[in-house]
């Protein structure tokens, strides 16, 4: 999804016809992968919820097969919510993209074209000519003041036309996902309270790693200041003893006694 959100961004912002070309045969493909690949993750989850269904409908395998049994439910829990939260994101990723393409297109209606009197085109009317041609209505003598922009404005159209169609493919999957995330309400607000506590620790763990490394920057400084003020003092000691064992203190001779 990422990779496909790229390439809308891309779509946007270039103004190459040639790339803006290719790009939209990439977009294309990439939706087409994306819808392909949750759907196939749908149909495992289906067989996955099957064969969970088919060991708990004999008793002496459900007594057997507990662990397994409360092992897959768990999974397919999991899974369901990782689809769902992934779906919808792919879902608000293409409601911007559509959003952004409808705004360009009353961009380019505002900027390019002008009334019949010359003036500039306010938001309201620009916002009708969308309207217009995303109807597929592009009579408007507005429009006939440049067949090459009109040209442009049709091919955001069907970029947002191409949007729509993808989310209607999966509009199925959408449907399937909510009724499963909500069928499994519960359950999935003690794994979503479980995950974010193993958030909590793993950031609590961080913290206190952190703060024992400080500890230890810390100790290690002051280990190194009693060593250093320990060899100094030694050091001193040697000079101390040497400078005595070196420096020879004259002795004085007695004067003789007179007489």
């Amino acid at each position: 999804m990422d990779e496909l959100q790229q390439k809308h961004t891309e779509n946007m912002q270039t103004v190459d016809e040639a790339r803006s070309k290719a790009l939209r045969g990439e977009i294309d493909e990439l939706s087409r992968e994306t819808g392909n690949a949750a759907k196939a993750a749908k149909e495992k989850l289906d067989a996955m919820s099957k064969n969970t269904a088919k060991l708990k409908s004999v008793p002496d395998s459900v007594h057997a097969n507990s662990a397994i049994i409360r092992i897959e439910e768990n999974q397919y829990t999991h899974l369901v919510l990782k689809l769902a939260m992934a779906m919808a994101e792919y879902q608000r990723q293409q409601s911007a993209n559509e959003a952004y393409y409808k705004a360009q297109t009353q961009r380019q209606i505002k900027i390019k074209y002008t009334n019949p009197d010359g003036s500039a085109i306010d938001d309201s009317t620009a916002a009708q000519l969308a309207e217009q041609v995303m109807e597929n209505d592009t009579s408007s003598y507005i429009f006939q003041q440049s067949k090459e922009v009109l040209a442009s404005i049709i091919e955001t159209r069907n970029d947002i036309y191409r949007i729509e169609q993808s989310m209607r493919d999966l509009n199925q999957l959408f449907n399937d996902l909510a009724f499963l995330v909500n069928e499994q309400g519960e359950l999935m607000d003690v794994i979503l309270a479980n995950v974010q506590q193993s958030t909590r620790y793993v950031e609590n763990g961080r913290a206190a790693l952190k703060k024992a490394r400080r500890y230890q920057k810390k100790s290690r400084k002051k280990l190194i200041c009693v060593l250093v003020c320990g060899v100094t003092i030694v050091a001193l000691f040697v000079v101390v003893g040497v400078l005595a064992a070196t420096i020879k203190i004259p002795r004085t001779t007695p004067s003789p006694s007179p007489g």
